[in-house]
């Protein structure tokens, strides 16, 4: 699908905020289904 040529990426909005009042140290709140559909995923050809 011409990856070679043009790279499939996605972007990202991301927030950084308290959730609910409490502090979480290196922590991510995300969306199921955004991670079912494939969000994150990483493709690596060498």
């Amino acid at each position: 699908v011409n990856y070679d040529k043009l790279g499939a990426g996605q972007n990202a909005t991301v927030a950084v905020m308290s959730y609910s009042g409490y502090d979480i140290e290196d922590a991510i709140v995300m969306n199921k289904s955004s991670l079912d559909r494939g969000f994150g995923r990483c493709i690596v050809f060498k």
